[in-house]
C-alpha cells in the first residue's frame, strides 16, 4: 500500500480493523477466482454481510459500530480498493442509515437502526429527483406508490428500501423506507452492455406505504442537516474513485517491479532510466495524492458540518458542497489519468496477466452515474458570480 490511509477511529472495537482486512482480502480472492456474475455478486454480498460492516454507520446506542463519517468513508475506500461494487454497496448502506438519522422521528430511528444493527439488513436506494414519475396517491392509511425508478442503487439483494416518489394529488415528496419482500414491489432482471450483463431492477406497482413508514410523511421540504444527504452521497463516490485508483496505482506499481527493470535497460545507478516512464510514474502519484489530501480535507469538514446538527446554515452548507465538489473534480481527473495510462508504462501482455482493463471499467461505471460536469458548473459559477449550489435533498 503505497498511499498514507488514516488509522480507524480508536473508539471502535479494536476487531473493526482486522475486519476490514479480511474482507478486503476475501473480496479480491473471490475476484481473481472470476465466479459468473450472478454467482459472484451473490458471494461477495455474503462476505459484507458476514463481516458485521453493514451496522458500520448505525449509532453505537442502537447497537451498531458507532463508527464516524471519516472513518465510515475511509473504510468504503479500502473496500473499493479490492471490490469497487461492493465498496459502492457499502456507501450505499450507510447514505441510507444516514437519511434515517437526519429525517426519521425517534421511534423509525429506533426501529431501523436497531432492526440493521441485529438483522443485518442490507439497504438498497431509489431515492433521486430524476426518478420523477414514481408518483404517490394519497389513500387510506398512507400512499400508494407506482412507477420504475430510474435511479436505483443497490437493489439486488436489499432488504429494506428507501424510495422517493412525487405526489400526484398535492405537492410534496414522499420518502420512506420499506421492506423489500411486499405485495407491489417487482423484482426483475435486465441485460445491458449489449446483453451481456445482468442487472436487477425494482418496480412499484401500487405499493402499499404506511404513513408510520415514511420519513415525516409528503414533504415540501427538508431541514438543512437533511441536505447532507446528496453531499455524503459525492463523497462516498469520490472513496470509491480513490478506491480504484489506489488499486489500480498499487498493482501497476508492483508488477513493474522487478519485471520491468531489465526491459526498461535500467542499471544500479539508475542513471539511464527511462526519463519518460519514471515522469509519467511522478505525475500519477501526485495525481493520486493532491486528490487523496483534498478528499481527506472534504470529509473532515463533512464531519463537522454533520455536527452541528440543526444549528446547520445554508451558507455553510453551500461552501462544504463546493468543497466536496472540488475533491470530486480532482478525483475523477486523477481516476481518468491513472485507469487510462497504466497501458502507456507497461507491455501488452502483461497487462492483459494482470487485468488492468478492469480497473477503467469499475471507475467508468460508476463516473457514468453522476457526470462530473455538473459538479464544474456548480465550481465556475460560485467563481464568476459568487453563487453557492443550491440546498436540496437531491443536489
Amino acid at each position: 500500500m503505497l498511499l498514507d490511509i488514516p488509522p480507524l477511529d480508536p473508539k471502535l472495537p479494536a476487531s473493526i480493523e482486522a475486519t476490514v482486512l479480511a474482507l478486503c482480502k476475501s473480496l479480491r480472492d473471490a475476484l481473481l477466482e472470476g465466479d459468473s456474475a450472478q454467482a459472484g455478486e451473490a458471494r461477495q454480498l455474503t462476505l459484507l454481510r458476514d463481516s458485521g460492516l453493514l451496522s458500520l454507520a448505525v449509532p453505537a446506542q442502537f447497537g451498531g459500530k458507532g463508527a464516524s463519517w471519516g472513518t465510515a468513508l475511509d473504510i468504503v475506500r479500502r473496500v473499493a480498493k479490492a471490490d469497487s461494487a461492493i465498496g459502492e454497496r457499502l456507501a450505499c448502506q450507510c447514505l441510507q442509515l444516514a437519511t434515517i438519522q437526519w429525517l426519521g422521528g425517534s421511534e423509525q430511528q429506533g426501529e431501523l437502526l436497531f432492526g440493521t444493527a441485529n438483522g443485518d439488513w442490507l439497504w438498497g436506494a431509489a431515492v433521486s429527483s430524476a426518478n420523477s414519475h414514481v408518483r404517490a396517491e394519497t389513500v387510506a392509511g398512507g400512499f400508494e406508490i407506482t412507477g420504475s425508478p430510474a435511479v436505483q442503487v443497490g437493489v439486488a439483494g436489499a432488504d429494506r428500501l428507501l424510495l422517493s416518489a412525487l405526489l400526484v394529488d398535492a405537492p410534496g415528496t414522499v420518502l420512506a423506507a420499506v421492506d423489500c419482500a411486499r405485495d407491489g414491489l417487482l423484482h426483475r432482471t435486465e441485460r445491458q452492455g449489449a446483453g451481456t450483463e445482468e442487472v436487477s431492477r425494482i418496480e412499484f406497482r401500487r405499493m402499499h406505504v404506511a404513513t408510520r413508514e415514511t420519513l415525516g410523511g409528503a414533504r415540501t421540504s427538508v431541514p438543512v442537516q437533511a441536505t447532507l444527504r446528496p453531499l455524503l452521497e459525492q463523497l462516498g463516490l469520490i472513496h470509491l474513485y480513490l478506491g480504484v485508483c489506489q488499486g489500480a496505482f498499487d498493482d501497476l506499481v508492483l508488477s513493474n517491479r522487478g519485471q520491468r527493470r531489465a526491459a526498461l535497460g535500467l542499471r544500479g545507478d539508475d542513471s539511464d532510466m527511462a526519463p519518460q516512464m519514471l515522469q509519467r510514474y511522478s505525475d500519477l502519484w501526485v495525481d493520486l495524492k493532491a486528490a487523496s489530501v483534498l478528499t481527506r480535507s472534504a470529509a473532515r469538514a463533512f464531519e463537522d458540518a454533520a455536527a452541528e446538527g440543526s444549528s446547520l446554515r445554508s451558507a455553510e452548507r453551500g461552501r462544504l458542497a463546493l468543497e466536496i465538489s472540488e475533491a470530486r473534480q480532482l478525483a475523477s481527473r486523477a481516476g481518468a489519468q491513472i485507469t487510462q495510462a497504466v497501458f502507456e508504462v507497461m507491455s501488452a501482455p502483461l497487462g492483459r496477466a494482470f487485468r488492468f482493463d478492469s480497473w477503467w471499467r469499475r471507475l467508468r461505471a460508476n463516473s457514468l452515474h453522476d457526470p462530473i460536469d455538473f459538479k464544474r458548473r456548480e465550481i465556475g459559477r460560485w467563481i464568476l458570480c459568487g453563487d453557492l449550489p443550491r440546498a436540496t435533498l437531491f443536489s
